[in-house]
């Protein structure tokens, strides 16, 4: 016999004993034994028959609320059994809230005891009314976006997505009486922090639990901060594997797409805002880590969200306006979506808690090797300094050699994060100042899945404006130069194209030909004009001349 979430022993009547019975009514019932011991044992209590009939008064009194009073008798002893059931409105104990979890009693305070309040009078923290934000207020852009979204996803009427915008909000039913719902302002406020502490996404990556290399902050309306914060792990947190069929170049996030966008997404819609702290993505070498301050259903498990499950949303009018909006389902299986997305890659199980802090979901990278996880380094201490200075990020020569082949390998993913001017500045201006927040790059991400990543035109448009001053578009250069010089030697620019700075060991690696190889068909290319090594070979780099192109050669 021990005690449980249902059960308590006291061995002696007091009157505190009250915040006992209060929690029991506040949570799911419970039992209260007097005249038990802690371990279990039947001591008795004294004048039993005088509690049994003063008990039920004073709990009635002090509480407001009716229970069962028995006298049991166990081993000769008597005892007293006062048998608690849940209500379905709060109960106070002088002026506090007790609830029982487990084996404990709780002082419901601060956010908890919002929830709690709220939860007993049917109600969620989203849907309460905020007299201080105004229609007019709201961001036209978050409205245009989400109109644009609803249209396409066709989950809205198109007559009621054509209403004004206070008629409009009415539909989505973010009103309660005269006044906008808290999670309008979380959905369409250019600032919902001014409502709401808390509401931004933090993003870090560390080296270890202790090192932090580089961080960003994610702010705004949850429709920018889903685009924004999905963006930058994309194209800054995470490198993505390159591998090469012929001249046509393939990457892959270490993690699949569909699993990190229902992880995002669902950090965003089910956080606790009650909770003055920002959802928490922390980026490793060799995972990645989603923390919020959510809770789960009343007695759910994490194992619960392995199967099939009833979609009970902790913010229910924002996960029904993502839902409108084409970005989340209503049926519950986002846990699902990404084992099953982690499953197809061959990746580890997603690790998912559920502690008194919050939510966790850990999704783990494929194995990598000791370079990958050095380079993580190197991009940090740009990121943070903004430095090209080698000497800031190497102790040798050789050690810088091999940071910068790692430089312009992943260049794309982070280069817009530079300070540092080149020579194609003003092309990548020009080409990307504006990218991030267009509706483009939004139907990108979140409308069109995984399968626009794999569109040609966009991969020739991407590595077009990478390309800066040479203004030849990937597919057509590629397939020119394989014209005229063949597979392995227009691969071979094609990649020295992208990164100049690369050696004759990483294209032998990339291309799977030997050094050999490669140095011989370098050493041709240059004979014959179409290369030079502009620098000495430590430090200088590769300039290829598509002038070559156009003289018919």
């Amino acid at each position: 016999m021990t005690e449980n979430q249902h059960t308590e022993w006291k061995e002696s009547w007091r009157d505190e004993h009250l915040k006992w019975v209060s929690a029991f009514a506040n949570a799911e019932g419970g039992t209260l034994v007097i005249g038990r011991n802690d371990k279990g044992e039947a001591v008795g209590v004294p004048r039993a028959r005088k509690l049994l009939e003063d008990l039920p008064n004073k709990i009635r009194d002090m509480l407001g609320i009716m229970v069962d009073v028995n006298l049991i008798k166990e081993n000769g002893r008597e005892l007293i059994v006062i048998v608690v059931e849940s209500y379905p409105y709060p109960v106070s104990y002088k002026g506090e809230y007790h609830y029982r979890s487990g084996t404990t009693k709780q002082v419901l305070k601060g956010a908890a005891l919002d929830q709690f309040l709220l939860r007993k009078q049917g109600k969620h923290w989203d849907g309460v009314p905020l007299p201080g934000l105004k229609v007019d207020a709201l961001s036209t852009d978050a409205i245009t976006t989400f109109r644009r979204l609803a249209r396409k996803s066709s989950r809205l009427d198109s007559d009621d997505l054509d209403e004004e915008r206070g008629v409009l909000l009415e539909k989505l039913h973010l009103y309660e009486d005269q006044y906008l719902k808290r999670a309008a302002s979380l959905l369409f406020f250019k600032e919902p922090e001014k409502f709401t502490s808390g509401a931004f996404t933090k993003i870090a990556f560390f080296r270890s639990n202790t090192n932090l290399l580089f961080q960003d902050v994610v702010s705004g309306n949850l429709f920018d901060q889903a685009l924004k914060t999905f963006d930058l792990l994309e194209t800054k947190y995470l490198i993505s594997t390159v591998t090469y069929q012929g001249i046509q170049r393939r990457e892959r996030l270490p993690i699949p797409k569909a699993a990190l966008r229902e992880a995002v997404l669902n950090a965003l819609v089910h956080k606790n805002y009650g909770v003055a702290t920002p959802v928490q993505i922390s980026v490793y070498s060799d995972r990645l880590i989603i923390w919020n301050p959510g809770e789960l259903p009343a007695n759910w498990t994490p194992e619960r969200l392995k199967s099939k499950h009833p979609s009970i949303p902790y913010n229910p009018a924002i996960a029904h306006t993502f839902f409108l909006a084409g970005l989340i389902e209503a049926w519950g299986r986002g846990f699902e979506k990404i084992y099953a997305a982690c499953a197809i890659e061959g990746l580890p199980e997603p690790r998912i808690k559920k502690d008194s802090e919050g939510l966790w979901i850990e999704l783990q990278f494929p194995e990598v090797d000791e370079k990958w996880d050095r380079n993580w380094e190197d991009v940090g201490v740009i990121s943070e300094n903004g430095d090209e200075n080698e000497a800031e990020w190497d102790e040798n020569a050789a050690q810088r050699d091999e940071n910068e082949e790692k430089w312009d390998e992943n260049e794309e993913k982070w280069d817009r994060n530079r300070e540092v001017g080149d020579e194609n500045e003003a092309e990548w201006d020009e080409n990307f100042e504006n990218g991030d927040e267009n509706e483009a790059e939004w139907d990108e991400k979140f409308e069109n899945g995984d399968e626009k990543r794999e569109d040609g035109d966009e991969k020739l448009g991407e590595t077009a404006c990478r390309l800066g001053e040479t203004a030849y578009r990937l597919g057509e250069t590629a397939e020119r130069l394989g014209e005229k010089l063949g597979e392995n030697k227009a691969a071979i620019l094609l990649l020295m194209l992208e990164s100049p700075k690369i050696s004759s060991k990483r294209v032998a690696e990339k291309l799977d030909l030997s050094v050999t190889a490669i140095e011989n068909n370098v050493q041709k290319l240059k004979a014959d004009g179409w290369l030079e090594r502009v620098g000495p070979a430590k430090g200088g780099h590769w300039k290829v001349l598509l002038e070559r192109l156009e003289e018919g050669d």
